[in-house]
């Protein structure tokens, strides 16, 4: 069995807020890349387990998966990692623990960069979030989502924390 941890490159694309936050109503966490790489490296070496992040192919067609002609690994990325076309805005990233089903990890607090906080979100839920904010070591920037007055997008104004 194994763990994933989905990610998107893509913070501000209209589509990813109203799937994967509740229609505007939670929170994206943006990760240093470069800090979140160098946690997966170290965790592999001191757990055994590898944890490896893989940038997510999209394809018109179904992967052809075949284990006959394929390697296993060939064959699992295929398996893993390939999306419809249809999401390629997503810009998705997966980490993939060996072995990591249900498993718990805790990130260092230096890999969370940013916190953007969705434009419906509800004010109890809000202060909330900026209470947990407040307790983290790691320096984070917080931003409020908003619709654009005249465009099918979002805008982004700093939280002051």
């Amino acid at each position: 069995m194994i763990g994933i941890f989905s990610l998107s490159a893509n913070d501000s694309h209209i589509l990813n807020w109203s799937h994967y936050s509740d229609s505007h109503k939670g929170f994206c966490i943006g990760f240093d890349s470069l800090t979140l790489l160098n946690f997966s490296f170290s965790f592999t070496n001191k757990n055994q387990k590898r944890l490896t992040m893989f940038k997510v192919k999209y394809s018109e067609k179904y992967p052809e998966l075949n284990p006959y002609k394929m390697k296993r690994i060939e064959w699992a990325e295929a398996q893993l990692l390939t999306k419809s076309k249809v999401w390629e805005y997503e810009n998705e990233y997966r980490m993939i623990l060996q072995e990591g089903a249900n498993a718990k990890i805790i990130l260092p607090d230096e890999t969370i960069r940013r916190v953007i906080i969705g434009c419906q979100i509800k004010q109890a839920d809000f202060d909330n979030l900026i209470s947990i904010i407040k307790k983290r070591t790691g320096k984070i920037s917080v931003f409020k989502a908003e619709t654009s007055q005249d465009e099918f997008k979002l805008q982004f104004s700093r939280v002051h924390v």
